[in-house]
């Protein structure tokens, strides 16, 4: 489980080395690399797009959501893209991309989220208090749309240098 947090970690590092300005709205990107240094890894994951529902700083019952949900809150984006793992027959979603939506969702929209949500969310449960992730694969056109656009060798660099860090620690 740490190696995995670590690889997370070190995938962003490197996204930030590729991208310094910002990569808000680079989850297609994060979450099919994540998956496919997993992958190279030795893991089984894969890259999931969905629907993604974070809790507002200092409310009850109010999200930040992207994709289609009957909850209260704001409307953010069409879809979330994030990668699923699998270890010791126990699905486990990876998301590194929360560490940029932060920061967009309180530049963009003014939206605070709650401060427990962490930069990289790991977990077993697709559903607690402050996340909800939905897998919709009807959403998975979308974010390939996007992940096509970006150059296949800068993909590859990414997934490389992650991978070259990862076995340097």
């Amino acid at each position: 489980m740490k190696k995995i947090n670590n690889i997370a970690q070190n995938l962003q590092e490197i996204i930030e080395e590729v991208y310094p300005n910002s990569l808000a709205g680079g989850c297609y990107l994060l979450g099919h690399c994540m998956s496919e240094i997993l992958n190279r890894q030795g893991f089984v994951s894969e890259k999931v797009t969905g629907r993604l529902a974070l809790h507002i700083k200092d409310s009850k019952n109010k999200y930040a959501q992207y994709g289609k949900f009957k909850l209260k809150g704001q409307y953010i984006g069409y879809y979330h893209t994030w990668c699923e793992v699998n270890v010791d027959n126990i699905n486990y979603i990876i998301d590194p991309s929360i560490k940029y939506n932060k920061p967009a969702l309180k530049d963009y929209f003014g939206i605070k989220l709650n401060r427990e949500i962490p930069e990289i969310i790991f977990t077993n449960q697709t559903s607690t208090f402050t996340h909800k992730y939905f897998r919709d694969d009807e959403l998975e056109s979308q974010s390939l749309s996007f992940l096509n656009k970006i150059d296949s060798n800068t993909i590859e660099y990414i997934i490389t240098k992650t991978i070259e860090n990862q076995n340097n620690i």
